[in-house]
């Protein structure tokens, strides 16, 4: 398999917003089946315009559990807050990739030339295999992974240090896996 541009969310892979969120709110730091949690889309409008809580979500990997070369970061955040995900990245030693704000990250793949989309919310791993592109789907250990037993084992994850061996093993794939249906 040729050489494929390979993009890298950050809220849920790198920083843990969750964890942010279950301080900020004093809520249990538990497992959760979805990104919809009811507190969560509740509490959210709360941290929109809060500059110091995303200047300083704690890190879900750090740097050197990135063994892997991508050429961009694709994150759903607010718009004004671009500024200081590029921030957040720089000060926690991130490599220095470009920044792509997206809330449709397929579109936003499509317009970037990317092909691989590692992330942790399972609808855009959805919306993106639909689109033609490949999602391996990273599962923090907060997620419930019982909730997504459906998705391929192949290119599902658990540490950003196995991003090589799903990619390594596409060439051990049917020519047609990632065919849209």
């Amino acid at each position: 398999m040729s050489e494929k541009k390979k993009a890298l969310d950050v809220d849920g892979v790198l920083a843990n917003f969750y964890l942010a969120m279950c301080r900020r709110f004093n809520k249990p730091y538990v497992s959760i089946d979805k990104w919809g949690e009811p507190w969560l889309e509740e509490c959210l409008p709360d941290v929109l315009d809060d500059y110091d809580f995303w200047d300083n979500l704690p890190n879900m990997n750090r740097p050197d559990a990135i063994n892997f070369d991508f050429d961009y970061y694709i994150t759903a955040i607010p718009i004004q807050f671009k500024d200081s995900r590029i921030k957040w990245l720089k000060k926690n030693g991130y490599p220095d990739k470009p920044v792509i704000v997206a809330f449709n990250k397929d579109e936003a793949m499509i317009r970037h030339g990317v092909d691989i989309l590692i992330d942790d919310k399972y609808e855009n791993i959805e919306k993106v295999t639909k689109a033609g592109l490949i999602g391996i789907h990273y599962v923090p250990d907060y997620l419930n992974p019982s909730q997504h037993q459906h998705h391929h084992p192949k290119l599902t994850i658990k540490h950003l240090s196995e991003v090589n061996t799903v990619i390594d093993g596409f060439k051990d794939l049917p020519h047609n896996f990632f065919s849209v249906a």
